[in-house]
C-alpha cells in the first residue's frame, strides 16, 4: 500500500494462495458449501480467480436465507478474469467505488464516464448506481462508494439517492491521515448490519459509511504523537476517545452501529 499526501492510497495486490482458489474447493467440498448455504450473508470481492468467486455465488445461490454481496474490486474488468454477465444476477448487494463502478459501466455499458464526474455530481452518481443496478442484474441493491464526497445508491424497489459523509469534520485535511481499510469497515459493517436483519437500504448506507469515517479519522498520527488505542468497552469504539473529542456527532452515530452490530454477536 502506498500513501499520499492527500491521504489517498494505491494498492498492489500480489494474488499468493488467492490466486491458488479453485471452484472445487469451494463447490467439491461439503463443509464449505454448506458453511455458505447456512450464513445469512457471503461476502466475496476480486481478489480471487473469478471461477471461485462465481462457484461461491453459485453456492450461495441454493440458500434462500443466504445473501450475497459481491465487493467487485479490483472491479473484475481485465481480459480473463471478467465476472461473468449471468454472475451478476447471482449477487444481493453489488458495492463499488468510483473507479471500479467506472469500469464496470465502460464493460457492461460502452460508457466513457470519468470517476471524477459522479464524485462532484450527486445525481449523475445517482444514474450510474441505477445504471449498474440495471444493467448488471444484481438482484436488489447497488451501492458506489465516492470516498470523501459520499455514496449512491439505487435499489429494485425504486428507492435510490446520494448521501454525504456523515457528520464530515471541517478540519478533515488536517486529521486525515489514511485512508486505507475505509471500504473493508464499510462493506464489513454494511454485512454484519445484513445479517442483524437491517434492510433500509439509506440507513444501510449511512451507518456503514459513519464506520468508514471512524477507520479515517480515528487513526492514529506519528507525525502528532498520537498513540494507538485499543479501548473496547461497552459503548466505546477503537480510538473512542480520540473520536469523541474530535467529532461528538459521529461517536453518537458510533454507537448507533455499534447497538445494530451487537446483535450480530449477541
Amino acid at each position: 500500500v502506498s500513501g499520499a499526501a492527500d491521504a489517498e492510497n494505491n494498492i498492489v495486490v500480489v494474488p499468493g494462495t488467492n490466486g491458488m482458489l479453485t471452484p472445487d474447493m469451494i463447490g467439491g467440498r461439503p463443509e464449505v458449501s454448506q458453511v455458505i448455504e447456512n450464513s445469512k450473508v457471503l461476502v466475496l470481492q476480486c481478489e480471487v480467480p473469478v471461477d471461485a468467486v462465481v462457484e461461491s455465488l453459485k453456492v450461495a445461490s441454493r440458500s434462500s436465507n443466504t445473501l450475497s454481496l459481491l465487493n467487485a474490486a479490483p472491479a473484475p474488468v481485465v481480459p480473463g478474469q471478467q465476472l461473468p454477465r449471468e454472475a451478476f444476477k447471482m449477487v444481493d448487494i453489488l458495492v463499488v467505488n468510483e473507479e471500479e463502478a467506472a469500469a464496470l459501466d465502460r464493460l457492461l455499458n460502452g460508457s466513457n464516464d470519468s470517476p471524477a464526474d459522479v464524485t462532484k455530481d450527486p445525481t449523475a452518481a445517482v444514474a450510474l448506481a441505477d445504471r449498474l443496478l440495471k444493467t448488471s442484474g444484481t438482484k436488489w441493491l447497488c451501492i458506489v462508494s465516492l470516498g470523501g464526497a459520499g455514496c449512491a445508491y439505487a435499489c429494485t424497489d425504486g428507492s435510490s439517492g446520494a448521501l454525504p459523509c456523515p457528520s464530515a469534520p471541517s478540519d478533515k485535511d488536517k486529521y486525515c491521515t489514511s485512508t486505507v481499510g475505509a471500504g473493508d469497515c464499510m462493506v464489513g459493517s454494511l454485512a454484519a448490519m445484513l445479517a442483524a436483519g437491517e434492510k433500509n437500504p439509506e440507513r444501510l448506507c449511512k451507518l456503514s459509511m459513519s464506520v468508514a469515517t471512524q477507520a479515517v479519522f480515528g487513526c492514529p498520527s506519528r507525525a502528532r504523537g498520537e498513540p494507538a488505542c485499543t479501548c473496547n468497552a461497552p459503548g466505546k469504539t477503537h480510538n473512542a476517545g480520540m473520536i469523541h473529542d474530535r467529532y461528538p456527532k459521529l461517536d453518537r452515530c458510533a454507537q448507533e452501529v455499534q447497538e445494530v452490530l451487537y446483535k450480530v454477536v449477541n
